[in-house]
């Protein structure tokens, strides 16, 4: 909607499954992870021509509703470990590594430079290149074998013995600590 000949207010939706974009993984130190996303992000921003041609500047805010779900693949298959901190955790043991992140912030700003030629009164195009930041991440990890007793080798090379749920929570606690799209780049490409 425009205000005047170099302000526009705008209102969208971005979303969709976005794995995709990065390859359906990621990895976080030693465990590979494969993700399914859910992404939902209404928007609500200030487009500005500066200069009042083509060349634009926008800025907003983000109502992120994001979801991941996370599933650890073990080294060596079902039969291999997974690699926490230096330590080694038989798979057989823990089972199945299964879990959900979700950014943080729920207002996220967002800024964004671009073009917006205009060919006709009626038509024209636009390209936006930005960045949101959408915050840290919470994450939720679970062992498929929560009470099963796990043998482990330490960092020391010693073997040791933990229940499932604690490498869990050590999974979870390696999933917060990075920052997995602390930053959601932003590209938009069409017509008007």
């Amino acid at each position: 909607w425009s205000l005047n000949e170099k302000t526009e207010l705008q209102a969208g939706w971005a979303g969709g499954d976005v794995a995709d974009l990065f390859g359906g993984d990621f990895d976080v130190n030693d465990i590979n992870y494969d993700v399914d996303s859910d992404f939902s992000n209404p928007y609500l921003g200030v487009q500005l021509r500066p200069t009042g041609n083509w060349f634009t500047m926008g800025a907003g805010i983000i109502v992120p509703d994001n979801d991941f779900d996370v599933t650890a693949n073990p080294n060596g298959g079902a039969d291999g470990v997974y690699k926490i901190n230096g330590a080694e955790y038989n798979a057989s043991d823990v089972g199945s590594l299964q879990g959900t992140m979700e950014h943080r912030n729920k207002l996220a700003p967002y800024a964004t430079i671009g073009f917006r030629p205009n060919i006709t009164n009626n038509f024209g195009l636009f390209g936006e290149l930005g960045a949101a930041y959408l915050g840290k991440t919470d994450a939720t990890v679970r062992s498929s074998n929560p009470n099963t007793d796990v043998n482990f080798t330490n960092a020391q090379g010693q073997p040791d013995s933990i229940k499932g749920s604690a490498v869990a929570e050590k999974a979870q606690a390696q999933l917060e600590d990075k920052n997995w799209l602390e930053w959601m780049p932003i590209v938009k490409v069409g017509a008007t």
